[in-house]
């Protein structure tokens, strides 16, 4: 009988590839296949995301902010900008990344070279640095000028859904995803860190523009639904337009007062008693 040999190499190519986000393969590649492996591997994440997001909602019969049934109602519009996003842009900004630190410019490392204690702290730096970043480059899009310019494409969408995470216009989408150059230009991060803070950054965002109430009523009563931001922290900026600002943590929309009036007393009230649109 003929024995049975399984190869597990190209399991362990895609484990390597898809989910470590390795890029040890593009060693001798040029900018346009370094774009195009980065594009691949950052539309593959999303649309295991998006699936598993869209599966969960409907297994598990979330409760959606607004009485609004489509959860794809602006899908042309969206998917048009998401296609921006996640195809010239995000390329153009990974590709840079991974060879300015192909040249040393970017403090790219190994596992924990800086030590155990800097591999485990470098995560809430990366977050910390992000959400302040992103909390004042948001009010500044808030503007009218740049509102009309670039950020009135996002909030076309006011009842949001997953979709709505990725739709931004090209120039906004160069803003965000910058952080993968000027983060590790200002502090060394562990590759491994930084692939785990990107998986974070998709699901948490994904996640906030769902549009669903995800917290359970146990949760909404402790005070980790004050510190770190929900779906409803979201929904609330986008049918008012203004206020929540903040992405991961609520500490600047606490420190500057631009949390909705609502939406502390909103996270204590049931779903169907809550006023979002006051």
């Amino acid at each position: 009988m003929k024995e049975l040999v399984i190869n597990f190499d190209a399991f362990f190519w895609a484990w390597d590839w898809f989910i470590k986000g390795s890029f040890k393969h593009l060693s001798d590649a040029s900018l346009f296949e370094w774009g195009a492996d980065r594009v691949m591997l950052g539309v593959g994440r999303w649309l295991l995301v998006m699936i598993a997001h869209y599966s969960l909602m409907k297994v598990a019969l979330w409760k959606r902010f607004s009485p609004e049934t489509s959860l794809l109602k602006n899908w042309k519009h969206e998917l048009s900008l998401t296609a921006l996003t996640l195809g010239p842009v995000t390329g153009l900004v990974l590709a840079a990344s991974s060879l300015l630190a192909q040249q040393g410019i970017l403090q790219f490392h190994e596992n924990n070279a800086f030590g155990e204690a800097y591999y485990w702290l470098s995560f809430p730096l990366c977050l910390l640095g992000l959400d302040t970043y992103f909390y004042f480059t948001h009010r500044l899009l808030h503007h009218p000028r740049f509102y009309n310019l670039f950020h009135s494409a996002h909030h076309r969408t006011v009842s949001t859904t997953p979709l709505t995470g990725t739709s931004f216009h090209p120039a906004e989408s160069l803003i965000f995803y910058s952080y993968l150059i000027w983060l590790p230009l200002i502090m060394p991060i562990s590759l491994d860190v930084l692939n785990f803070f990107s998986w974070f950054s998709v699901i948490f965002i994904t996640m906030g523009h769902s549009g669903i109430d995800i917290w359970p009523s146990l949760i909404r009563h402790v005070a980790v639904a004050r510190i770190w931001n929900g779906p409803l922290h979201h929904y609330m900026h986008h049918s008012h337009n203004q206020g929540n600002y903040s992405l991961f943590l609520n500490f600047w929309d606490w420190a500057f007062s631009t949390n909705n009036p609502n939406y502390i007393k909103s996270l204590y009230e049931k779903p169907e008693s809550r006023d979002t649109k006051s």
